[in-house]
Parts: structure tokens; C-alpha cells; sequence
């Protein structure tokens, strides 16, 4: 018979032709001969395992890579980071403004700096890189098939329940309500303190 990645990129009814026109031997050959050319195939059939284990490696390259970066380049004093589009327009903090030179800070080791200048980033560092740790664990461990984006990839995609990300994002938005405010507080928790 034909093998089922044929029959999904062509249909059943081409499959069924197939066989009537060229006998179930030719069906098989024709499998076989798919098969060994799995190499060649398109990623979406061979699987994505390999690639998939490496995510966390590329994620964390490229972290480190930009945080090195700002260490080296001062976003307090230099122009070669673009400004916030909602501070340039507005005026107003959105909940990521400070974060390049609370990066800057951090790797420098002036937690109360960074923490000056985006306390949420700040705060939220230490559970990204725990973050990233369980990722790249369950990535190593995880089976090749569940890599694949079969239904067990489809099931596992975030580890953490809905409640915790609708209660991240009710925080981040008091956080960007907050460092807005013209009272102390806000004055406290804003980009410029």
C-alpha cells in the first residue's frame, strides 16, 4: 500500500488511482522507495527531534549574546539602543522600559540598580532562569516522537496552568499601572528613578 505521508500530501482519492492504475507492488516499491530517501524528505516529515533538543542552546546563545552586549555598551549613556515607542510617544513606562539597563546593571552585579530600573525584570530573572533550566531538561529527556509535534508535544507545550498566566499578566499590568501613577510610588517604580 501506499505509505500515509504520500496519502497526506496527495489524498486518498490519489491513492486509490494510484493502486488501481499501477498494482499493490508498484504501491509498495513506491513506499519502500520513500523510505529511503527520508534524508531528503521535508523536516515536517522526518520529525523535528534533533532540532527541537537544541532550542534551549539557541535560546540561551542568543540571551547571551545581547546581555554581553549591553554589558559592554551602556544603555544609560549610549544611543545604539532604540527608544520605547510608548515613552517616546506618550511618556508613559510600559512594563518594559528600564530592562536594557537593568540588564546592563545585573551583569555588572548593581542588583539594586537594576532593580531601580525595572523591579518586575528584575525580580523575574531569577524564575527565566529557572525557567529555561526545566525547558532545557525536559528537552534532553524528552522521546524523539513527543519532539515531533505529536499529540503528547501538543498536550506538554506549557507546563505551567492557565491560571498562572492570566495571573502573570494581571501583574504586569498593576506593574505598568503603577509605575505611571504621579504618586510616589509610581515615581518609585518608574524607568527614570
Amino acid at each position: 500500500m501506499i505509505d500515509a505521508p504520500h496519502v497526506a500530501e496527495h489524498g486518498a482519492d490519489h491513492a486509490a488511482d494510484h493502486v488501481a492504475e499501477h498494482g499493490a507492488d508498484h504501491a509498495a516499491d513506491h513506499a519502500a522507495t520513500r523510505s529511503a530517501m527520508a534524508p531528503w524528505m521535508p523536516r515536517a516529515r522526518r520529525g523535528v527531534g534533533a532540532g527541537a533538543r537544541l532550542r534551549p542552546v539557541g535560546v540561551a546563545a542568543l540571551v547571551a549574546s545581547g546581555t554581553a552586549y549591553t554589558a559592554v555598551v551602556d544603555p544609560n549613556t549610549s544611543h545604539a539602543f532604540p527608544l520605547c515607542p510608548l515613552k517616546f510617544l506618550t511618556g508613559l513606562d510600559c512594563p518594559a522600559c528600564g530592562c536594557l539597563r537593568a540588564v546592563h546593571s545585573l551583569a555588572h552585579g548593581r542588583i539594586a540598580e537594576a532593580a531601580d530600573h525595572n523591579l518586575l525584570f528584575t525580580l523575574a530573572v531569577p524564575g527565566l532562569v529557572v525557567a529555561w533550566i526545566l525547558w532545557t531538561v525536559r528537552s534532553l529527556r524528552a522521546s524523539p516522537e513527543s519532539l515531533d509535534g505529536g499529540p503528547a508535544t501538543r498536550r506538554s507545550r506549557s507546563a505551567l496552568p492557565r491560571w498562572v498566566w492570566t495571573a502573570t499578566l494581571v501583574l504586569v499590568a498593576a506593574f505598568t499601572l503603577a509605575r505611571n501613577l504621579p504618586f510616589p510610588l509610581g515615581h518609585w517604580l518608574n524607568s527614570t528613578a
